[in-house]
């Protein structure tokens, strides 16, 4: 499996530079994003949670990721197994949702409350295709159009009338 190019490692540090992270959990992420990679192909990285919102409390708080790569499309227990094998090698401080794209899809389309945060909020480090900037816009439209609605730290799906049935395409 190639490793993440330097050129897009680069990219990474210089976003989440731009985006006010820390070094502390910013350097963790790249080597993260670096070891897996040498395992998997990364092709979105979706940061989110406190670190993201730089509301992180140092020796407190985790870093929250979401990876995107078309290899964890297997059956649960081989990235069960995966994450055994690999863990030892990354750093430990990141916390990250292994999903294939299509995972991500159904988990957004779902009304997932953590993965609209965080396509709403969170850093865009890697997106490969445009599929986590896609998911984004998508969100944005939803909510500008009042097709879901966003109130603090939870998210809905109008209803006008009771028993209204509804659904949502986001």
């Amino acid at each position: 499996m190639a490793r993440l190019e330097e050129e897009k490692l680069k990219r990474v540090r210089s976003i989440l530079r731009e985006s006010g992270v820390r070094e502390v959990y910013a350097k963790p992420i790249v080597e993260y994003l670096a070891g897996l990679s040498e395992f998997v192909e990364v092709k979105g990285a979706l940061l989110y949670g406190s670190v993201a919102r730089g509301k992180a409390m140092y020796r407190k708080s985790d870093v929250d990721l979401i990876v995107v790569s078309d290899d964890f499309e297997r059956p649960y227990g081989e990235i069960f197994s995966m994450r055994r094998r690999f863990r030892g090698g990354l750093p430990g401080i990141v916390e990250a949702l292994w999903v294939s794209p299509r995972e991500l899809e159904s988990m957004f389309r779902g009304f997932t409350g953590f993965v609209l945060d965080a396509v709403y909020e969170g850093v865009v480090l890697l997106d490969d295709n445009g599929f986590i900037q896609q998911l984004r816009r998508r969100l944005v439209n939803a909510l500008m159009e009042g097709r879901a609605e966003r109130h603090k730290r939870f998210w809905r799906i109008p209803i006008r009338e009771v028993g209204e049935r509804v659904t949502v395409e986001l």
